[in-house]
């Protein structure tokens, strides 16, 4: 598999242009331990040349090399350009016109040697076309999707007067340039104090990304108390045997005891700052490496979602994102009688009307199926204030405060929010196209199509379009920029033959997200069973009583369409 395309098609057999670094060398960028290299995964990225310990620099780039606002108000004709007609531009579309305006003027532009080897295209969700965005299948996500692609819409209609001012070609004004600027400034731009924008960083931007450590605040309540101390009468209620054995586990209240444990990559990944008093941006290690390791760079703590939205690419496929999040379908109050019997109903109206009229918690799981201490501390507390037992002895207060620090109020209110943690999970996975398990194997077979492939690619359409785009049109700009047909925007055939491909990316996003969410509901069930369990032990006749219809607690999820 051939590795994506440069912005000038540029064909090397390492991870970039011998002209490329040669500038960046005479340019004063200064690689301290690491070099520029091929990856399986990230396609390019930076690797350790020797033994490097925590806290050594390995890269540092002079701060004249950095593409920004200090770069644009050094260029008159740009300075001038934004201030008669960039006046409603946000910063970052002012770096994109920056970016365009150097692009056009190709070999006469300082950074050259550097706009060449950038990537051809970006996978931002912003990018993505309709049927790509569709088949995300989740209603956040499309509208998440869909709020990007009008926003970049907008934006370049807002761009538009200062790049003709500028007199780029036509194909520097157009919607396809502006996509590669805004997703090159989105993607690959490093934080300094002087442009809210962030700046472009030649070499630094070949860094690949590992998450920070510490993962979601989310608890695990599995085997913890059912009840607590602080609510005796209640308590005993419920357990008539209470304090004549000890619960496996204390507490769920500390969230960060329930943190993920980090790998030693996203608990030690470098990172990057700029030092104003040497004007550079400077790169350290934050772990030992060896010589060939990838030194990776933390770009801050990201959802999958906002992965794609920001970066257009997903963390390998063997890896589970601690910091993901996975929207449940909204939970109506749980004091409102309404939502027992609309959620039992067959008629999805009343359902869609409840959620539309009352309150909802809306809560999201982490990767692991693990709620939020506060959605869960929310979720109890409007239990626990609907259920008879605690308005019965008058707990209501001292119950809201038990959930506040974390605990559980009885088996019954346990049970009651667990339920509905476990139904809304439930609704969502009903509510998707296909099931994992389809996902799964969808993503398999193209896999091994793809590997199939690879020696056959020269003679397939999409490596006939990758030869005819190899080149620069006479403006010195990628030629599907101005190209009339749709090939570019079809993803279907790349599904089956790109690993980098919005097809591909759509399907990984969904699989790891319905993962989440089965997750989720299987943790709510077993919770369920805990609580089930000691209602039982107790004598109380409703823990036998059915509590859910057959089609939320066994989801069968529909065929793929």
């Amino acid at each position: 598999m051939a590795p994506p395309m440069t912005f000038g098609g540029i064909d090397s057999a390492g991870a970039v242009d011998d002209a490329f670094w040669t500038w960046a060398t005479a340019e004063g960028v200064e690689a301290v331990s690491c070099a520029p290299a091929l990856f399986r995964e990230g396609w390019r990225g930076v690797a350790a040349t020797g033994d490097v310990a925590p806290g050594d620099v390995v890269l540092r780039v002079p701060g004249s090399l950095l593409m920004s606002a200090r770069s644009a108000a050094r260029d008159p004709d740009l300075a001038a350009a934004l201030e008669t007609h960039g006046g409603a531009l946000s910063p970052a579309e002012r770096l994109s016109c920056h970016l365009l305006h150097e692009s056009s003027k190709g070999a006469r532009s300082r950074w050259s040697a550097y706009v060449k080897q950038l990537p051809r295209r970006y996978n931002l969700l912003a990018s993505w076309t309709d049927t790509e965005i569709e088949a995300l299948q989740a209603p956040e996500a499309i509208a998440v999707a869909e709020r990007a692609a009008t926003d970049m819409c907008a934006s370049h209609e807002r761009a538009l007067p200062t790049l003709k001012h500028l007199g780029l070609p036509l194909p520097f004004r157009s919607a396809r340039a502006w996509k590669w600027a805004r997703g090159t400034v989105s993607s690959r731009t490093v934080f300094v104090p002087f442009d809210d924008a962030g700046a472009l960083c030649p070499v630094g931007d070949l860094f690949n990304y590992a998450p920070p450590a510490g993962g979601s605040a989310a608890v695990d309540v599995i085997g913890t108390p059912l009840s607590s101390e602080a609510l005796g009468a209640l308590r005993s209620l419920n357990d008539p045997e209470v304090g004549s054995r000890e619960s496996p586990r204390e507490s769920s209240s500390p969230p960060q005891a329930e943190a993920q444990a980090p790998t030693r990559e996203s608990a030690e990944a470098g990172d990057g700052s700029y030092d104003a008093r040497a004007d550079a941006y400077v790169f350290y290690a934050r772990r030992r490496y060896g010589r060939g390791d990838q030194i990776m760079l933390c770009y801050g703590a990201h959802t999958n979602l906002s992965l794609l939205e920001h970066y257009g690419f997903l963390l390998p496929p063997e890896t589970t994102n601690g910091n993901d999040a996975a929207p449940l379908a909204p939970i109506p109050a749980l004091g409102n009688d309404a939502f027992g019997n609309a959620s039992k109903s067959d008629d999805e109206d009343a359902t869609r009307e409840t959620v539309e009229t009352c309150f909802c918690h809306r809560l999201a799981t982490d990767a692991f199926g693990r709620l939020p201490w506060t959605a869960l501390a929310d979720l109890r507390v409007d239990a626990a204030c609907a259920d008879a037992d605690v308005r019965r002895l008058g707990l209501a207060k001292r119950a809201r405060d038990v959930c506040r620090r974390g605990d559980a109020v009885s088996p019954a209110v346990e049970r009651r929010v667990f339920e509905a943690v476990r139904d809304a999970a439930g609704r969502t996975l009903l509510g998707l196209g296909t099931t994992a398990a389809r996902d799964e194997a969808d993503i398999a077979a193209a896999s091994a199509r793809a590997s199939e492939c690879a020696t056959a690619i020269p003679a397939s359409s999409t490596r006939r379009r990758e030869t005819r785009d190899a080149g620069l049109d006479e403006h010195g700009a990628p030629r599907e920029w101005t190209r009339v047909d749709d090939d570019d925007d079809d993803d279907d055939a790349d599904f089956q033959t790109s690993n980098e491909s919005n097809a591909r990316l759509a399907a990984r996003w969904r699989l790891a997200y319905k993962r989440a969410v089965q997750a989720a509901y299987r943790r709510a069930q077993a919770r369920v069973d805990e609580a089930v369990e000691a209602m039982r032990a107790a004598g109380r006749v409703d823990a036998i009583t059915p509590s859910s219809d057959a089609r939320v607690a066994k989801p069968r999820l529909r065929a793929a369409r």
